[in-house]
């Protein structure tokens, strides 16, 4: 027969409680480490895109962030869509983005 005692009724409903409250963190904590996990895999599985431009259509307004002077002819986006001359990333040789230090293949 169940207990009609006030105080086993409140711990039952605490111990309820609780582990509704652990199941929804862990649920949250799992679905974050999914959302990050798909976010670095496409951020590993992007390759550099070489944009070249004619001199008849440059970039609009953009500045390579190296050399600040106007992208030219052949500039080179990372992965984080930062966009440099080619020349200045390939002589900047460093693991990641000069603007973010988001990690990155060089070029």
């Amino acid at each position: 027969m169940l207990s009609t005692n006030p105080i086993v009724i409140m711990i039952l409903f605490l111990l309820m409680t609780v582990s509704i409250v652990l199941c929804f963190q862990s649920t949250v904590f799992c679905v974050v480490m999914v959302v990050a996990e798909q976010r670095r895999q496409r951020s590993e599985n992007r390759e550099p895109v070489i944009h070249e431009y004619s001199a008849a259509t440059p970039p609009d307004g953009e500045d390579c962030a190296i050399c600040l002077e106007a992208l030219s002819e052949r500039s080179i986006q990372l992965q984080c869509n930062h966009l440099f001359h080619e020349a200045c990333i390939q002589q900047w040789q460093q693991p990641h983005c000069p603007l973010c230090r988001a990690p990155t293949e060089e070029p």
